[in-house]
């Protein structure tokens, strides 16, 4: 496997983060996490979207500048592996869905001049469950979407990731239907990700329990 940044995305209560660790223990490699919950501005945003969204935003660009800087100073020089739990160009799925115009504007200025290079990984693996598994997903973890996020806020997201990801075509995709596939709990299905991850053909690829 000639990878050496792997990124898995996916909509809020997707579970990548929990396929990120389960990846880089077996690859024994490093991961790297967003941990959006060390974001000071990200509970008064869920309280009040529209005072909060700009500065909430701006956090979580400063923890992504960061984090690039480290993947571009330290990671990559060593040909080792790296597995993240984000993609770095998030911030297009989740702005336009939070900020108004004047504040988008300006974001995007910030954006670009903090982060005007933005390394690519070598592979997207994106999780794709339904909106109704999502919702599974999160009342399984004792979130309840109703209580923490405002309303319609998952389903905007959700909306906005297949938006992105139907028209993305700079790196690899592989997509895998997570209402089928539990690489989590099933480990045929986690051997057959990996078997998938290996024989990738083009920039869009599918995983399903035919292969």
């Amino acid at each position: 496997m000639n990878y050496r940044y792997i990124v898995i995305e996916g909509c809020i209560g997707s579970k990548k983060t929990e396929l990120a660790d389960k990846l880089s223990f077996f690859f024994n490699c490093r991961l790297i996490r967003e941990n959006p919950e060390k974001n000071p501005f990200l509970m008064p945003f869920f309280l009040n979207i529209k005072h909060h969204a700009l500065a909430a935003q701006l956090q979580s660009l400063l923890d992504r500048s960061r984090i690039l800087e480290q993947i571009k100073n330290e990671e990559l020089k060593n040909d080792a592996l790296i597995i993240s739990d984000f993609l770095i160009e998030k911030d297009k799925i989740f702005a336009p869905v939070t900020l108004e115009n004047n504040e988008l504007d300006l974001y995007w200025k910030i954006r670009n001049q903090l982060m005007p290079n933005i390394i690519k990984p070598d592979l997207i693996i994106l999780l794709e469950p339904s909106l109704e598994k999502i919702y599974a997903n999160l009342d399984a973890r004792k979130v309840s979407s109703s209580r923490v996020y405002p309303t319609n806020f998952i389903k905007k997201i959700f909306d906005e990731y297949q938006r992105f990801f139907y028209v993305y075509d700079e790196v690899p995709v592989l997509i895998a239907n997570t209402d089928e596939l539990d690489f989590i709990n099933n480990q045929d299905h986690f051997n057959l990700l990996i078997k998938t991850m290996n024989n990738l053909q083009g920039k869009k690829n599918y995983i399903n329990l035919n292969e």
